[in-house]
């Protein structure tokens, strides 16, 4: 998970998970692309294409989520 995640949104997961929130995360890009952007290789764009699709396809499901 990329940098800016980790440190605003999952370091507050334990916290909630102790007052009884659950909380369910999805990356929008895998670690193996996040490893290879961090070591300065290009971008591919196939990649990005493939994560924004599957976020699409996760969108039907976010209808059961409060937030």
């Amino acid at each position: 998970m990329g940098q800016s995640s980790r440190l605003r949104t999952l370091q507050y997961i334990p916290y909630l998970k102790d007052h009884g929130v659950r909380t369910e995360t999805a990356s929008l890009f895998d670690d193996s692309y996040l490893a290879a952007l961090n070591a300065g290789k290009a971008r591919n764009p196939v990649t990005i294409l493939h994560a924004y699709l599957n976020r699409l396809r996760l969108a039907p499901v976010l209808r059961r989520y409060d937030i």
